[in-house]
C-alpha cells in the first residue's frame, strides 16, 4: 500500500475518532493523553496510532454513559416496584379473631389489586426497556433526556398507586394514574424512535424488522392506559377492567406482530 493511501487512512481514522470522542465527551481526555506523550495535534501518524490504542484499551469510556443510564434505569424500576408495597396497612399488633382477620384481608384487597396492576404495568415497561437497551450501542444528550423523562413517570407511579388506594374510584385519580402509565411508554417509544432513526444509536446491522417490531409493541401499553380513561368515564370499575383486559391483549397483539413479521 502506498504512503499516500496509508496517510489518507490515518487522517480519516483521526477525524472520525475525534468525532466519536466529541460525541461522548472524551475528546479533551484524548488530547490530554496526546499532550502527555508529547504528540503534536498535527502529527497524524502518531495521533491515529494513539486513537487506536485509546479505543482498544479504554472501550468503557465510549460506553460509560450508556452503561450508567442503563444502571440508573434498573435502579428506578426496582425501587418503584418495591416501594409500592409500603402502601399496605401494617398488621395489627393485637391478636385477632378469624372474623377480624377476614375483615382485615378484605380491606386489603383493593390495595392488593392496585399494587398487582401497577407492578405488572411496570414489569411490561421494564421488559420493553430491556429489549431496547439490548440494541443500543451508544447514547447522546437527546436520548438521555428522553429516557430520563420516561423514568420520571416510572418514579411517580408509586405515588399514583398510593392515591388510587386511598381514593378508590375517583375519576381524577384514575386519569392521573393512566396518564402517568402512558407517559412512561410515550417517552420510551420516543427514545427508541430517535435512537433508530438512520440507526443513530444502534448497530448498522440491526434489521428493519426488529426496529419496527419493538416500536409497534411499545405502542400498546400507552394505548391501553389512555383507553382506561374512557372506561373510567363509563364507570369507575371500567377503569380497572380496561387494564385487566388490556394486559392479556398486549400479549395477543405482540404475538400477532411477531407472527406477521415472520411470514
Amino acid at each position: 500500500m502506498s504512503k499516500t493511501s496509508i496517510s489518507s487512512i490515518e487522517h480519516a481514522t483521526r477525524t472520525r475518532g475525534l468525532e466519536i470522542a466529541e460525541s461522548f465527551g472524551h475528546a479533551p481526555r484524548l488530547r490530554s493523553i496526546a499532550l502527555a506523550n508529547a504528540i503534536p495535534r498535527n502529527d497524524t501518524n502518531n495521533f491515529a496510532y494513539l486513537l487506536i490504542e485509546f479505543t482498544t484499551h479504554y472501550p468503557p469510556l465510549f460506553q460509560m454513559e450508556l452503561q450508567r443510564l442503563s444502571r440508573l434505569s434498573d435502579i428506578i424500576f426496582a425501587v418503584a416496584m418495591t416501594i409500592m408495597a409500603l402502601t399496605f396497612e401494617p398488621l395489627p399488633q393485637k391478636e385477632m379473631t378469624p372474623q377480624e382477620v377476614t375483615v382485615f384481608v378484605q380491606q386489603q384487597l383493593p390495595s392488593l389489586a392496585v399494587y398487582i396492576l401497577t407492578f405488572v404495568g411496570i414489569a411490561f415497561y421494564w421488559i420493553t426497556h430491556l429489549q431496547q437497551f439490548r440494541y443500543y450501542k451508544q447514547t447522546d444528550t437527546v436520548h438521555i433526556w428522553l429516557t430520563l423523562l420516561s423514568l420520571l413517570f416510572v418514579a411517580l407511579l408509586p405515588y399514583a398507586n398510593d392515591l388510587s388506594t386511598i381514593y378508590d374510584g375517583v375519576f381524577i385519580i384514575q386519569c392521573f394514574y393512566s396518564l402517568l402509565v402512558a407517559g412512561v411508554g410515550i417517552f420510551s417509544t420516543a427514545a427508541w424512535i430517535y435512537a433508530t432513526q438512520n440507526r443513530r444509536l444502534v448497530g448498522q446491522d440491526l434489521s428493519d424488522r426488529t426496529i419496527r417490531q419493538i416500536r409497534q409493541e411499545s405502542y400498546v401499553e400507552p394505548i391501553v392506559s389512555l383507553l382506561a380513561i374512557g372506561g373510567a368515564l363509563i364507570h369507575p370499575l371500567g377503569w380497572i377492567l380496561t387494564f385487566i383486559l388490556g394486559f392479556p391483549l398486549i400479549f395477543l397483539i405482540q404475538r400477532l406482530f411477531r407472527t406477521e413479521e415472520e411470514k
